[in-house]
């Protein structure tokens, strides 16, 4: 994922934007949202996964200098060969972005052997959506309205998580590697635990265009949805997609 999604602020210009972003948040909520992280998974998958793995915040090892040259250590045996974004990001960013309160990043490690398989990184960020009144649906409207009012522009702000790095670690054996499917998983799931402690409605995150529209389709086929696209500052594609929370 692009580092430069954490200091990005997130403004949807164009009606079918708009539209799509507020139908995405209408998705149908899950029966039991207490444990359920998408409408489709049950209470033992979910409990199996929190069984499996342990979530470590990364600032519980930067309130002293010995765990701190922990942390180096451990995010030294990160490896992500087919994404240097991610690999780089965590071992030249992440401690700095944490210090400065701009997002922090979680360390997912195996319940059973303590080996590191992965990481994400969370942040919030404002989200503007620019309209006009008689523009929008009336399904826009009941969807949005009751998380904000528009100003006498007619532009609606609220903030969103962001769901900043994803990765697996390439440097444990096969075997005992993550499946991204579980650590994204995860990190809803960390998201779902803030939402009920400070409130928000959505995650975001964003994805390079990539060959076949992997990256995509892994998001779609967990149940984000795609709302837009921009050019990064490295004049490459992004897909950006969003999952309310429930």
């Amino acid at each position: 994922m692009p580092t430069s999604s954490i200091p990005y602020s997130f403004s949807i210009t164009t009606i079918e934007s708009a539209e799509k972003f507020a139908a995405a948040l209408d998705q149908e909520k899950p029966q039991d949202s207490s444990t359920s992280v998408s409408g489709a998974e049950d209470e033992t998958s979910c409990r199996k996964l929190e069984e499996s793995y342990k979530i470590v915040n990364i600032n519980e090892y930067l309130s002293d200098p010995s765990l701190e040259q922990k942390l180096l250590s451990i995010l030294d045996e990160f490896r992500s060969p087919k994404n240097e974004n991610v690999e780089c990001f965590l071992k030249k960013d992440a401690i700095a972005f944490a210090k400065n309160g701009q997002a922090v990043s979680y360390l997912v490690f195996r319940a059973t052997t303590d080996e590191f398989v992965g990481y994400f990184t969370l942040c919030t960020r404002p989200i503007t959506i620019a309209s006009t009144s008689n523009t929008m649906s009336n399904a826009f409207k009941e969807r949005i309205e009751p998380l904000c009012t528009p100003d006498e522009n007619g532009t609606y702000s609220f903030f969103v998580y962001l769901i900043a790095q994803l990765g697996k670690n390439y440097g444990v054996s096969e075997s005992t590697r993550i499946d991204g499917k579980d650590l994204l998983r995860l990190a809803y799931k960390t998201v779902l635990e803030m939402k009920r402690r400070i409130g928000g409605v959505a995650v975001l995150l964003e994805c390079e265009d990539s060959e076949n529209d992997f990256l995509k389709n892994f998001y779609l086929d967990n149940g984000y949805a795609v709302f837009g696209e921009r050019v990064s500052d490295e004049n490459k594609k992004l897909y950006q997609l969003v999952k309310s929370i429930w």
